[in-house]
């Protein structure tokens, strides 16, 4: 979940709520579609390490960094976790605005 995204932001948390335990985890990633990626089947996609709140719960987040949110529009993120024992497993793709400034 994010609130108040704008072009340029640096260190802003998107967290995802999977409601599932991801002790097990080996691997725990971020897929990111920008607004100009176009249609799922053509979309370039960018992906990042997440972190971890709470293991149990399986509360997961990223920080953005310079260059992820530089554009204007809706950004739409999934995560993907694969277990020790090779199964993986992916949340329901989220969405969020990012606007420019003063909108």
């Amino acid at each position: 979940m994010v609130n108040n995204s704008y072009v340029g932001d640096i260190g802003t948390r998107v967290r995802t709520y999977l409601r599932t335990d991801i002790t097990e985890a080996s691997d725990v990633l971020y897929y990111w579609n920008k607004p100009t990626s176009g249609a799922a089947t053509t979309m370039e996609t960018v992906v990042h390490g997440a972190g971890v709140e709470d293991y149990i719960s399986g509360v997961v987040y990223y920080d953005t960094i310079d260059g992820d949110l530089d554009e204007i529009g809706q950004y739409k993120h999934q995560v993907l976790v694969t277990y020790n024992n090779g199964n993986r497993f992916r949340s329901h793709t989220k969405s969020f605005d990012v606007h420019g400034d003063f909108d």
